[in-house]
C-alpha cells in the first residue's frame, strides 16, 4: 500500500515539474509525442472527439481574440506596409546648362495613378511644371519636391545644379538659340516668377531699347519699350524724354506722338540709376495717305469689334488698363467649362489668368534675357500687348507644349466654344496670330461669337481681317 503511495506521489510530482517546465525539453518532446501518439491510436473513439473539441475551443478562442500580440504586431506591420505609398524617380541628381530641359519621372506604388504635385525651392534656378518637365533658368542649385495628394507624407526629392552657358559667365546674356524645350513661366499670374521683398536686389546695370531707329508718320503714335538688366534690379521703372517736344513728344510710358516733321532723339534711362540709359533716333516723316488700313493711330489701342476687345501685336493696352482679375463673365463661363470637362472624366484648371501690365513686362523681359528678344517674341507678349490683361485670357493646366495632344487639349480644341471660349492661338496660323501654337490659352469672346469664329476655321485676326504685328 506504501509503495503504490509513493508511486502515486511520485508521477503526480513529475507532471507537476513537467508543467513548471523543470523537466528538460527532451522530457516535454517525448510527452509531446506520447500524446500525439495517444490521440493518433484513439482514432474516431470518444476520447479523441472530446480532444479535438478542445483544441478547436482554444483555436477559436485564439481567432476571436486576434491571435498571439506577436501575430498582431505582424499583421500590423503587414497591413502598415500595404498601405504606406512610396515615390521613387527616375534621376534624383540632375545637372543642366541654362536654357536646357529635362523630364523626370516618378513612380507612385502602390497606388500607381496617384496625383502628385511639383514644387520648385528656387525658380530662379529652375522651374518645374505639373508632369515634372524641369526647365534650367539660372544658374545656381535649387531641389525639386515631388509630393503625393494623397499621401502627404510620401515624398521625393531630386536635386539640381544649373551651370551657366559655356563661353558665358552667369552675369552675361545667354546665347540666343532655340533651347531644346521651354517651360513657360506664366502660371500662377506670374506672381512666383516676380522678386520677392526679401531677396537681395542688385542695382540696374543697362536698359536696352527694343529699337535704335523708329520713324513715324506726322499725327501717328508708337510705343517705345526697353529691357532693364539685371532681373533682380532695385527698379523697373524708366523715365522716358525727348530731345524735341515739337516734334515728337514722349509719355511716361514710353508712347511717343509724332508732332512735327524732323527729327529728334528719344532718351530712355533707369529712375534708380540714371546713368544707365541709351538712346533712340525717331524721325517724323510726312502724314502717310490715308486709307481703310491706316486710318487707326499705331498702336491701336483698347480697340472693339463688334464688342470683342482686340489685343494682339498690333493693338495694344494702356499700362493703367486692370481689371482686377478675370472678368465675371469668363470666370463664370470658365467654371461651366471645367464643370463640362469632369462631365467627360477630364480635369481643366486654371493655371494663369489675369496678368497685370507690370508683370507681364517682368516676364517678358526675362524672357528676353535669357532666349532674346526674337525668340520670346514668338511665346510671350511685350507688356501692353498681352491678352491676359484684359481679364478674358485663361492658360489652362500644363503651360508646356508636352499639354499638345493630351486629352483635356483635344477636349478643348473641340468644345470651348460652347462656353464662349476660343483657342487664340491655332495650329499652323503661327505667321497671321503672331505666336507659336499654345492649345491652353484660351480667350473669352461669348458664345454667339466664338460659334461663328469656330465654324469659320479662322483665327481672330482673319476673321476680322486685321494684322498681329509689331511695328517697333
Amino acid at each position: 500500500m506504501k509503495k503504490c503511495i509513493v508511486i502515486a506521489l511520485s508521477a503526480v510530482l513529475c507532471v507537476s515539474l513537467t508543467f513548471a517546465g523543470c523537466v528538460p525539453s527532451s522530457t516535454n518532446s517525448s510527452v509531446t509525442e506520447s500524446v500525439a501518439a495517444n490521440n493518433s491510436e484513439a482514432g474516431s473513439s470518444g476520447n479523441s472527439s472530446e480532444n479535438q473539441s478542445s483544441f478547436s475551443s482554444v483555436r477559436t478562442s485564439e481567432e476571436s481574440t486576434g491571435g498571439s500580440d506577436s501575430d498582431k504586431s505582424n499583421m500590423s506591420k503587414t497591413e502598415s506596409k500595404k498601405e504606406s505609398q512610396t515615390l521613387t524617380a527616375d534621376k534624383t541628381n540632375v545637372t543642366l546648362t541654362m536654357g536646357e530641359s529635362i523630364s523626370i519621372k516618378v513612380t507612385a506604388s502602390p497606388n500607381k495613378d496617384d496625383k502628385l504635385t511639383w514644387e520648385s525651392s528656387d525658380e530662379k534656378v529652375a522651374a518645374v511644371d505639373g508632369i515634372g518637365n524641369i526647365t534650367a533658368i539660372g544658374e545656381g542649385k535649387c531641389v525639386i519636391t515631388v509630393r503625393s495628394e494623397s499621401e502627404p507624407s510620401a515624398v521625393q526629392s531630386i536635386r539640381v545644379a544649373v551651370n551657366p552657358k559655356r563661353g558665358n559667365t552667369s552675369s552675361s546674356r545667354p546665347a540666343t538659340t532655340q533651347p531644346t524645350a521651354i517651360t513657360y513661366l506664366e502660371s500662377d499670374e506670374g506672381q512666383e516668377m516676380m522678386p520677392q521683398e526679401d531677396e537681395p536686389k542688385s542695382q540696374v546695370e543697362s536698359v536696352t531699347p527694343s529699337v535704335d531707329k523708329i520713324r513715324i508718320a506726322l499725327g501717328q503714335k508708337a510705343r517705345l519699350t526697353a529691357t532693364v538688366s539685371p532681373l533682380n534690379a532695385d527698379s523697373y521703372e524708366l523715365k522716358w524724354a525727348t530731345s524735341n517736344d515739337f516734334i515728337a513728344s514722349v509719355d511716361e510710358s514710353g508712347i511717343v506722338t509724332a508732332n512735327e516733321e524732323g527729327t529728334c532723339i528719344i532718351t530712355v534711362t533707369s529712375v534708380s540709376n540714371p546713368e544707365a540709359g541709351a538712346e533712340i533716333d525717331l524721325e517724323v516723316t510726312k502724314p502717310a495717305a490715308k486709307t481703310q488700313e491706316n486710318e487707326e493711330e499705331l498702336p491701336k489701342q483698347e480697340l472693339y469689334i463688334d464688342g470683342i476687345l482686340i489685343v494682339n501685336k498690333s493693338y495694344s493696352l494702356p499700362q493703367d488698363y486692370n481689371p482686377g482679375g478675370l472678368t465675371p463673365e469668363c470666370s463664370a463661363a470658365f467654371e461651366e467649362l471645367r464643370q463640362g470637362a469632369a462631365a467627360h472624366g477630364l480635369n481643366i484648371y486654371l493655371s494663369s489668368g489675369f496678368r497685370s501690365y507690370e508683370t507681364q513686362n517682368y516676364l517678358y523681359n526675362g524672357y528676353v534675357y535669357y532666349y532674346g528678344q526674337a525668340m520670346a517674341d514668338t511665346f510671350s507678349a511685350r507688356p501692353g500687348h498681352s491678352e491676359h490683361q484684359t481679364g478674358l485670357a485663361i492658360d489652362c493646366n500644363i503651360i508646356s507644349d508636352a499639354f499638345i495632344g493630351t486629352p483635356e487639349a483635344i477636349w478643348l480644341e473641340e468644345h470651348c466654344h460652347e462656353y464662349g471660349f476660343i483657342i487664340r492661338y491655332p495650329q499652323g496660323k503661327e505667321s497671321i496670330t503672331g505666336y507659336k501654337y499654345e492649345p491652353w490659352h484660351i480667350r473669352y469672346i461669348g458664345v454667339e461669337n466664338a460659334q461663328m469664329i469656330h465654324d469659320s476655321g479662322l483665327t481672330l485676326e482673319e476673321y476680322f481681317g486685321i494684322s498681329s504685328e509689331y511695328d517697333y
